[in-house]
């Protein structure tokens, strides 16, 4: 018997030559992707004068945290990017282009000093990216601007026996009320406030509908594939792609429940911060905030055509308009519940009209420099539940 059968004879040869193609091949893709990455970061420079991705995380704005999901990072400062980034890199990050500071305790803008200081009246604001609005300047936020229009009523401060008014940003974008919460029991109530404002309006929602766990942290760690520019950005198109997918915008409006879980751990969760707020004092106040789609439209065929750019169509501006009103009925719901006053910003922007109305929004429910005043405006005129 022949030690090696002659039909057998071929084979490792064979093997190498399909072991070789493989790896070739495997080269090859790897290879065409390196290139096209490359060309894309290169296009990217040349556009925006950057090479990193302009979003939150890419210029250390905010960390990942294990248990917030993601925190503010202290002393972070706006003016510190180089300025051509800022001014190019509207159309990825809209915030770049303004004075946004989060301050040495990771709260958006000026210092402030655990201990409250003598006569002073001190409001805290708790919320997610409506509160913390990084869409306007420090000075600009509707918190900042509340705190100018509350330091200019002398009447205000001396119904307080107060010689000062100081309201403290405490809004974080992205947060839910389980975040809020969470801060407010291991930091905000040893601020010694005087009334704490829960203006959680979109994020549990929001949240909900997309079947994210509302009892669990939001952490999760950054994969690999995420340090490619053009990976993020072909998924950041594709999520959009979803997003506002007909089937996708009907499957959200389904679980726009009051009965749902999200929206129970929400009502819990903001029933809980009022015990919180209330046991160490201070008083609560729930903010209702502005939303850009409303179920009495009275929009004109004009303004709707304009409002493609704050991302609303046709297919999604219902589905908007339903998560206003649901979330709307429940902190009225909670404000009867626990006695709690609700002060309606979103009733007082019914108020403004087509054109009018678009130039208060960035987009569905961020607000712009006008936006943020009519809010701060809005709470000012309800000073007395406060």
């Amino acid at each position: 018997m022949e030690p090696f059968p002659l039909g057998q004879i071929g084979r490792p040869s064979q093997i190498c030559t399909i072991l070789y193609g493989t790896i070739v091949s495997f080269v090859a893709i790897v290879l065409g992707f390196v290139i096209l990455e490359a060309g894309y970061r290169v296009y990217r420079m040349q556009k925006y004068g950057i090479i990193e991705m302009a979003d939150l995380k890419g210029h250390q704005a905010f960390m990942a945290d294990p248990l917030y999901g993601s925190r503010p990072v202290r002393n972070f400062d706006t003016t510190v990017i180089d300025p051509k980034v800022r001014r190019s890199a509207k159309s990825l990050a809209f915030w770049l282009d303004k004075d946004v500071h989060f301050n040495s305790l990771g709260y958006r803008g000026k210092e402030f000093t655990v201990q409250k200081d003598h006569g002073v009246y001190r409001i805290v604001m708790l919320g997610g990216s409506t509160v913390q609005n990084l869409e306007v300047d420090d000075d600009d936020t509707w918190s900042a601007r509340l705190e100018d229009k509350l330091n200019h009523d002398p009447g205000f401060l001396a119904a307080r026996h107060s010689s000062r008014a100081e309201v403290i940003n405490a809004g974080v974008s992205g947060w839910r009320s389980r975040e809020g919460l969470l801060l407010l029991q291991r930091e905000v109530i040893h601020f010694y406030p005087d009334c704490i404002m829960i203006a959680f309006n979109w994020n549990d929602a929001w949240h909900g509908v997309n079947m994210v766990d509302p009892n669990g942290s939001m952490y999760t760690p950054q994969p690999v594939w995420q340090h490619s520019l053009l990976l993020q950005n072909l998924h950041t198109r594709f999520l959009n792609l979803v997003v506002n997918n007909t089937n996708t915008i009907r499957a959200f409006s389904a679980r726009l429940s009051r009965d749902s879980e999200w929206a129970q751990v929400y009502r819990k969760n903001l029933a809980e911060m009022i015990r919180v707020t209330e046991t160490a004092g201070a008083k609560a106040v729930l903010i209702n905030l502005p939303g850009l789609a409303r179920h009495k439209d009275t929009t004109s065929v004009e303004a709707r055509s304009a409002m493609a750019r704050t991302g609303l169509t046709a297919d999604n501006y219902l589905f908007y308009a339903e998560m206003k009103s649901l979330i709307s009925e429940i902190l009225h719901d909670v404000g009867r519940q626990h006695n709690v006053p609700v002060i309606d910003v979103h009733k007082y922007y019914e108020n403004f009209h087509d054109a009018e109305l678009l130039a208060l929004f960035v987009d569905v429910g961020h607000t712009t420099r006008e936006g943020s005043e009519h809010i701060a405006e809005a709470i000012y005129f309800e000073r007395a539940a406060y």
